[in-house]
């Protein structure tokens, strides 16, 4: 066999083998499994409650906070305010319109530290307007485990939930993750 073909495979082999070294790596270390007992909260004026289905996928490193991705949504039949006619309301199509639009989305790429916290820019797509959203977040790890934590305020006018351009809703997120 020619030397120079040779140490081409070779090189070829060890190349691809590094590459998919890497990239499985890449994916064991930074993807983020969402536990159960996370808390999607929001508070505003004439109510406050909690979504129960939240699911998604979370890449984070702070060694490496330009490569996060963050992917999530909220099912919106699955809001609970402690009054079943409220749960109602909110569904409904004067509110969030479960039927038609029964998902709420998030998605951002990159976090960038900013004094003591992080802050991560995507679309939030709420009830069919989607919106550039910079979410603040604590980030806390330990270990294999760790937590996101953040709170933000939505202008609700923002979303064709509100004819007052001041009127907001405040969210609170507590997410707790496992790799």
């Amino acid at each position: 066999m020619n030397s120079s073909l040779f140490s081409f495979r070779f090189f070829s082999l060890f190349a691809g083998g590094f590459l998919l070294l890497f990239t499985l790596g890449f994916e064991l270390a930074h993807r983020w499994k969402i536990k159960e007992n996370y808390q999607v909260k929001f508070t505003h004026a004439d109510a406050e409650g909690v979504f129960k289905a939240f699911e998604g996928e979370i890449f984070f490193d702070e060694a490496r906070p330009d490569e996060a991705t963050f992917h999530v949504k909220i099912a919106v039949n699955s809001v609970e305010s402690g009054n079943p006619m409220r749960n109602e309301s909110i569904r409904s199509g004067e509110w969030l319109d479960a039927e038609k639009y029964p998902e709420i989305h998030f998605q951002s790429k990159g976090a960038v530290r900013k004094e003591n916290q992080w802050q991560t820019t995507g679309l939030l797509k709420l009830r069919g307007v989607e919106k550039s959203l910079t979410i603040p977040f604590q980030f806390r790890k330990d270990k294999d485990s760790a937590q996101f934590e953040g709170s933000f305020h939505l202008k609700l006018a923002d979303y064709r939930l509100s004819t007052d351009p001041e009127e907001q809703i405040r969210i609170d997120l507590k997410v707790p993750v496992q790799k």
